[in-house]
């Protein structure tokens, strides 16, 4: 009894917490739930509506059975209205529950599988002998299934890694499966009134062959399809990615020893100020940046807010870091995903006499920027960079990275079109005293625009010969918001993320892609205490969006907290084979005051009865 008073005192307790600092939402905005099932993001995924659109139907079904055939030949009464019964009551239960996702169906999976098994009996020959009743239950079932089509074959983060139709509906012949299955339903249906005409004309006989063949055990083949077809999708994947990341490869690296996930396939830039290409000739890296041709780019010409256009905040300038952070004021503080306040100027000016501050860990005494943005009248820009040097070899270092920010044109990751402005990337070979453009690479850009972010090119795809590289960026688009800004090229130095934090590092891991990282350290709390992370692993933009709120100070999450001490400076990093995918993002923790030590914490031991109750926690 002791027991069981303190469990529901707890449980009290933290349903009591839970909706006071949320999200929470009432019992009559249970809605929101299924708008989420049904919309277009990962809650309303082809798996997660199935399941759920399943369910409804064996409760229907089975509830009809009970109800006009008085019970379901060869099952109790009893038992099977007592299961039915409180599968509809957990839907009742449901709307009681303060938060609204979908994945709480998951409660669903015990029970289910018993109304499940009543429907398989229910939908049994010696219990279905009508052919217009048989086919008009595998009509609905096809509906059903045509409805669920209509979602995404979308999962979690990594998960969804090379799925196919991860960004949209399945489609087949160039048509959504959900269109086809739709059309069948219908004929299903047609057929069905056929038979219920001959019926009616006294000719009911037994269910033709083909009938039989495809009404025997629909649930069964329809849902077997829908599994079957998900496993295939997923092993695509395993195949598509390979030898990037995927579940399925790091599955079966696990198995064979090498047991930390995603922690092998990020890549981290160790030094991001040693990997800069020398300039060709004698100018030094500032004015190479412009050699070739500089109007209207100049040192400052970046905008001052950088807010990602995800995450920007109506009539609002401010850009996004921890949305759940506050200032003294209560007002939102927030800074952007490199870790730049908006606004925020150096004291002292760069190498090129900017005063705009650089993320990655870049230094702007060493590294120079150049940009085309404009106040008050807008004219066209462009920029040709001078030559840059190529080294003769760079097997370990795949990559050519741009650090850039404003808008720049190219292809998303689902092959559509960003408006943008023009940058190229040429390489060229000498040729007399100047060198020749032999390929001209368009830069793989993950986003987030306009912030701070490093554009890719993967050196295998450039030719060998290639000697030398240069930039050409453009702006001919008079709109304000259309602009870019570049620093040089660098070839840069890369390790694991397994190598860098290790697995004995404190580290704060984002709830929504701690599964991928099982190798490293989260940071522990030891009697009241909690060790300070040196490193946050997050999820990609649109995951950290929510956790920043979920972890922020305002949720009363470690973001917080461990923004009181110390403050993040993002990392360049990047998926190995896999280099237009955003991942997520690595951050090192710098302390605000470098000279502090751990706590020396004293501690005692006291027994307490089991009626003890200190209080409610505040």
């Amino acid at each position: 009894i002791i027991f069981y008073d303190q469990t529901l005192a707890a449980v009290s307790e933290a349903s009591r917490l839970r909706t006071a600092i949320g999200p929470s939402l009432k019992w009559y905005e249970e809605m929101t739930r299924y708008n989420d099932l049904f919309g277009p993001a990962t809650d309303g995924s082809l798996a997660r509506r199935f399941a759920v659109l399943m369910l409804v139907f064996a409760i229907a079904f089975v509830g009809v059975s009970l109800a006009r055939r008085g019970g379901i030949p060869g099952v109790p009464m009893g038992p099977a209205s007592r299961l039915l019964g409180i599968t509809v009551a957990s839907f009742l239960f449901l709307t009681l529950t303060p938060t609204k996702w979908t994945h709480h169906f998951g409660a669903f999976a015990g029970v289910a599988a018993g109304v499940a098994a009543l429907l398989a009996v229910a939908m049994a020959p010696t219990v279905l002998k009508s052919a217009r009743n048989r086919l008009v239950t595998l009509s609905v079932l096809l509906l059903i299934t045509a409805f669920a089509m209509t979602g995404t074959n979308r999962w979690w983060h990594v998960a969804n890694y090379g799925v196919p139709f991860g960004d949209r509906p399945p489609l087949l012949l160039g048509r959504g499966v959900a269109n086809w299955l739709l059309a069948l339903a219908l004929l299903v249906f047609i057929v069905a009134a056929v038979f219920h005409v001959l019926e009616l004309r006294g000719e009911p006989g037994r269910p033709p062959w083909w009938v039989r063949a495809i009404t025997t055990t629909p649930v069964l083949i329809i849902t077997g399809i829908v599994v079957a077809a998900q496993v295939a999708s997923m092993s695509v994947a395993a195949l598509k990615q390979y030898p990037a990341y995927s579940i399925a490869r790091s599955n079966i690296d696990a198995i064979g020893g090498e047991p930390c996930g995603l922690a092998r396939d990020v890549l981290v830039e160790t030094n991001p100020n040693s990997g800069f290409l020398a300039p060709v000739g004698e100018a030094g890296i500032a004015d190479a940046l412009e050699e070739g041709g500089n109007t209207s780019f100049t040192p400052n010409g970046l905008a001052p807010d950088l807010t990602p256009d995800q995450a920007a905040l109506e009539n609002e300038a401010s850009t996004l870091v921890a949305l759940g952070e506050q200032d003294a004021s209560g007002e939102q503080q927030t800074l952007d995903p490199t870790g730049i306040s908006p606004g925020e100027r150096l004291q002292v000016a760069g190498i090129n006499g900017s005063f705009a501050p650089l993320p990655f860990g870049l230094d702007p005494q060493l590294v120079p920027v150049l940009g085309s943005f404009q106040t008050g009248d807008q004219r066209s820009a462009s920029l040709t960079t001078g030559w840059y040097a190529l080294p003769s070899s760079h097997d370990d270092n795949p990559l050519l990275v741009v650090t850039a920010a404003g808008r720049v044109a190219g292809i998303d990751a689902f092959d559509r079109p960003i408006r943008g402005q023009q940058l190229d990337i040429e390489f060229g070979i000498a040729e007399g005293d100047d060198f020749a453009v032999i390929h001209t690479a368009t830069p793989i850009d993950i986003g987030p625009m306009p912030s701070w972010r490093n554009l890719r090119v993967p050196l295998d795809q450039v030719p060998e010969e290639a000697t030398a590289v240069r930039l050409v960026a453009r702006d001919d688009d008079l709109d304000p918001n259309q602009w870019l800004a570049i620093t040089p090229p660098r070839i840069p130095q890369l390790d694991t993320l397994q190598s860098i934090v290790g697995s004995d590092t404190p580290t704060m891991i984002d709830w929504s892609i701690g599964l991928a990282f099982p190798c490293q350290q989260p940071f522990v709390h030891r009697n009241g205490v909690i060790d300070m992370p040196e490193y946050r692993i997050a999820g990609d933009f649109e995951l950290k969006l929510g956790t920043d709120i979920a972890q922020g100070s305002a949720g009363g999450g470690p973001v917080g907290l461990v923004s009181l001490v110390g403050r993040e400076q993002p990392m360049a990093t990047y998926l190995r084979d896999d280099w237009g995918r955003d991942w997520g993002s690595l951050s090192r923790y710098v302390h605000y005051t470098p000279e502090s030590t751990p706590a020396d914490i004293d501690h005692e031991t006291v027994r307490r009865s089991g009626l003890w109750h200190p209080g409610p926690i505040r």
